[in-house]
């Protein structure tokens, strides 16, 4: 998966009600591509503005994968296959925001 086809998935998948009290720059980093991301209740935008967090991955697809259900979030952590440069528990948010196959959905 290339950075333009995880960002077009990540806006397919964004779930802005589960956003609506947050708005927040998240930065998404695979080796020195960078995706940052303005997510609030409004939607969610591509920007070139400092990110509040940053997560840094070992590919796209691990990209795709956790924030999309794929992947068990503590596993990938434990496994080192990302980390936070701070607010981890922001993942908690990320990992809501965007819809999955693999997880409940709730209606809009």
């Amino acid at each position: 998966m290339t950075k333009e086809e995880c960002r077009d998935e990540l806006r397919k998948n964004f779930f802005p009600t589960a956003a609506k009290e947050y708005d927040v720059i998240i930065g998404l980093t695979v080796q020195d591509e960078q995706l940052r991301c303005h997510v609030s209740g409004e939607g969610i935008t591509f920007v070139k503005a400092d990110a509040d967090v940053n997560f840094t991955f070992e590919s796209w697809n691990s990209v795709s994968g956790l924030l999309l259900g794929d992947t068990d979030p503590t596993a990938a952590f434990m496994a080192g296959q990302f980390r936070s440069d701070g607010y981890l528990t922001l993942l908690f948010l990320i990992l809501a925001i965007f819809r999955s196959p693999n997880r409940p959905q709730i209606p809009d």
